[in-house]
């Protein structure tokens, strides 16, 4: 029995190192479908849903404190931003970013979007600040005010780096399920901080769509006027550009073969000096000299007929003052003569 059993187990791990055993074909075929599968694991985390914890006290009670695992939608912003023209990021959103002053993710609650006019109060006293969101920046806070490092501390928050959106939590302690966008109430939270800091106040959404479109009017306004000037560069530019006539084209291929172009350097040298500078921007900035200069001239010319013009008027003042005073002298002179007639013939 001993031996039958001896030669059973031979037998059995004989054929199972002959049949089991995997080729070089399949290794590398499971190499690469591992590799595959790495690969389709980074392009969804990068670009679709990335799984993150969300550690820390500062999203009581919406995250527990010692870590969730959290669901970042990152194919929605950039959907609306790159093919429907907009921002996702909506007030009450729960966003995973970069911090602006440290090297480390941070997921905090928006409170308030571009153009939005919010009272912050900070400091131990609660001194109230009131400040606009700029364009394209959020204004970022904790659920858990009182013990939270956020927009507060470092300002509003750049969208670049703003990573994905928070749609919901797998397992934690608080359980599992989607994300909201209002922020919690929890009772035994006070009215204010510990520190006297108070979360930020929005005012009104009709402002902030004026304000709104009063920027986007402006850098309407800013678009045109550097397209203007690149317009205005680009025709003083023309000069140089080559135009490719047949003419030019033959002379050229035929001067090739001497290595010299007399065509094109005699019709450079025929160019006005303005015209001969290289670059376009030097020939508008000249251009635009010169209408200075000539202004001043203008404007110096005019002071100096100004000036002319006061001094003959101040001139014939002067005369016109002399004439009446000799006219004066001479009727004086006239009156004493017939006073003294006049005594002279009561004497008599």
């Amino acid at each position: 029995s001993s031996s039958s059993s001896s030669s059973s187990s031979s037998s059995s791990s004989s054929s199972w190192s002959s049949s089991d055993w995997l080729d070089w074909d399949e290794w590398i075929d499971l190499l690469f479908s591992g590799v595959r599968f790495v690969a389709y694991v980074h392009l969804v985390q990068t670009y679709f849903l990335e799984f993150t914890t969300c550690i820390g006290p500062s999203m009581l009670p919406t995250f527990n404190e010692e870590g969730d695992v959290i669901v970042v939608d990152k194919f929605t912003p950039w959907f609306y931003h790159y093919v429907l023209g907009k921002e996702a990021y909506k007030h009450g959103h729960v966003v995973v970013a970069l911090s602006p002053h440290e090297d480390k993710l941070v997921c905090k609650r928006i409170s308030a979007v571009e153009f939005d006019r919010i009272e912050v109060r900070r400091g131990f006293y609660g001194m109230k600040e009131v400040l606009v969101v700029p364009p394209a920046h959020v204004w970022l806070e904790g659920d858990n005010k009182k013990n939270s490092t956020d927009s507060r501390d470092y300002g509003p928050v750049p969208l670049g780096l703003v990573q994905g959106i928070v749609i919901g939590k797998l397992f934690g302690w608080t359980g599992f399920g989607l994300v909201s966008r209002e922020p919690p109430r929890d009772p035994t939270l006070p009215q204010y901080a510990v520190d006297g800091r108070q979360g930020a106040v929005r005012h009104g959404e009709k402002e902030r769509v004026r304000r709104k479109v009063a920027f986007e009017e402006h850098q309407a306004a800013v678009r045109k006027d550097r397209q203007r000037s690149a317009n205005n560069k680009r025709e003083a530019y023309l000069p140089f550009v080559w135009r490719g006539s047949e003419e030019l084209k033959e002379e050229e291929e035929a001067a090739e073969e001497g290595g010299a172009f007399p065509v094109l350097e005699q019709q450079f040298a025929e160019m006005p000096e303005v015209q001969r500078r290289q670059g376009a921007g030097e020939a508008h900035e000249e251009e635009e000299e010169r209408q200075q200069q000539q202004l001043r001239q203008q404007q110096q010319l005019q002071q100096q007929q100004g000036e002319q013009e006061e001094q003959g008027e101040g001139q014939q003042q002067q005369q016109q003052k002399q004439q009446k005073g000799m006219e004066a002298q001479e009727e004086e002179k006239a009156h004493k003569q017939v006073q003294q007639q006049q005594q002279q013939q009561q004497q008599q």
